[in-house]
């Protein structure tokens, strides 16, 4: 474990995706072998607030206030951490000042199946109870709402880059071992242990599919939803 400095003059970093996309290993790594203290979507998760936003309405909640506080005073901090509510993105980088955002960022096809074989979806709990999903693509099926939700997230996450392009790094979650450098570099974090940051993102933990759901091979979404899973895809890693 890494003896923390806890200077001033870091920012803190945020890191945003659909899930499914090495998050959790990203924060893992980074946590363990840098100078920052970084946290994978610690409570509240804002899910509820997440979802009242992205369908126009209120979503600040005493929970939401509390927790947007707690970020701004950290903003000048060595500290990162993962969200889950890609429609408050844009919020918290206007009041936190100066600090940065990395989008992690999947393949559409990829992304089906690995959310397919983890049961999102059809699980039926707090998640998919207030999963975003894109207004305007008819969805008929599992794969279906699986392809809004990683729609709906992007397009959020898209428009938080188009308007905070210097303080935004869009990274395609293919190769991080390879590419936890400028993840690092790019939020500020200095790497200890070059070899053993790599070794634990090897390890991917939480990249498997869990249950019974593992074996039931995905269907692709339906033409529609797969264009607009293109287009996104094409947009967030036109220069990633």
């Amino acid at each position: 474990m890494v003896e923390r400095e806890r200077s001033y003059h870091r920012e803190m970093f945020l890191i945003a995706s659909t899930g499914r996309c090495g998050t959790m290993a990203v924060c893992s790594a980074l946590d363990t072998h840098t100078d920052h203290e970084v946290e994978h979507e610690p409570e509240p998760l804002l899910l509820r607030e997440s979802h009242r936003r992205h369908v126009g309405q209120w979503a600040w909640t005493p929970t939401a206030i509390r927790k947007f506080a707690s970020l701004r005073r950290r903003r000048h901090l060595p500290y990162g951490q993962s969200l889950r509510c890609a429609p408050l993105v844009d919020p918290l980088m206007r009041i936190t000042g100066s600090s940065r955002l990395v989008i992690l960022c999947r393949a559409p096809d990829e992304y089906v199946q690995s959310a397919h074989s983890r049961g999102v979806m059809r699980r039926g709990d707090d998640y998919d109870r207030w999963r975003i999903l894109a207004a305007d693509l008819d969805c008929q099926n599992t794969e279906d709402l699986i392809g809004s939700h990683y729609v709906a997230v992007n397009r959020h996450l898209l428009a938080v880059r188009e308007r905070f392009p210097d303080r935004t790094m869009v990274c395609v979650a293919d190769d991080l071992e390879r590419r936890i450098d400028g993840i690092a570099a790019f939020v500020g974090a200095s790497i200890a242990d070059p070899l053993g940051i790599r070794e634990h993102l090897a390890a991917r933990p939480n990249a498997g599919g869990v249950g019974s759901w593992t074996e039931d091979r995905a269907h692709a979404p339906n033409p529609a939803v797969r264009r607009a899973m293109a287009d996104v895809w094409t947009r967030l890693t036109g220069d990633a």
